[in-house]
């Protein structure tokens, strides 16, 4: 008789293949009508216009509704309102919509502190490879900028596979961002080999560890 615990699906990798497998259905033509807004408006006026898209999404996109609640009912444990989902589409609008400033270089509408920075200038003088273990909090682009701002050589480790058409709009806005990009795919040994490429020429690779 087979063991009904070791067949049944994971709720937390279920929760997980549906939130991520939302894609990028309608969401390129939204970053680049997006995209001309800002250029012509700036960042608050977007700002509200996004939150009004994120009302949009948690109110009448039934599979992007569905989706966030069941990763927050997941991570949390419990049942969640329509608040909760709502604030979770935002904020990952908000993310989204400030990815496009910090690309397009518009810095002055962010804030950056940083803790332990001098590690990271001394790994630069001293051309020594290293590892950085991050997490999913802000936008890759956050980082990007501030290490090409004191020039430092950090490249970033992801799987990007679910939203290629996404990204290669960004990349758009700025191409010099697919240079620090080491993308996982389906070549395991390959992204390995360049991680190794990269510590050997005394370069930083970034991990988000949370995933």
């Amino acid at each position: 008789m087979s063991n009904p615990a070791a067949t049944a699906p994971d709720p937390a990798v279920e929760s997980e293949v549906v939130w991520l497998s939302q894609g990028e259905r309608g969401f390129v033509g939204a970053v680049r009508l997006l995209f001309a807004f800002t250029t012509v408006f700036g960042r608050w006026p977007a700002r509200t216009l996004v939150r009004l898209v994120a009302l949009w999404y948690a109110s009448f996109d039934r599979r992007t509704h569905a989706a966030s609640r069941g990763w927050l009912e997941t991570v949390y444990g419990r049942s969640v309102g329509f608040w909760e989902v709502y604030q979770h589409i935002l904020r990952f609008s908000l993310v989204s919509l400030d990815r496009i400033f910090l690309l397009k270089g518009a810095h002055k509408y962010f804030e950056v502190n940083r803790t332990g920075h001098h590690h990271m200038e001394k790994l630069t003088r001293e051309r020594t490879g290293a590892i950085l273990i991050g997490a999913h909090l802000g936008s890759f682009e956050a980082m990007r900028v501030d290490a090409a701002s004191f020039d430092m050589p950090v490249s970033i480790v992801g799987n990007f596979e679910n939203a290629r058409m996404i990204n290669a709009t960004l990349q758009g806005i700025n191409p010099d961002i697919s240079a620090r990009v080491i993308h996982i795919g389906d070549d395991p040994m390959g992204f390995a080999l360049r991680i190794q490429q990269k510590l050997e020429q005394g370069e930083m690779v970034a991990i988000l560890a949370d995933r």
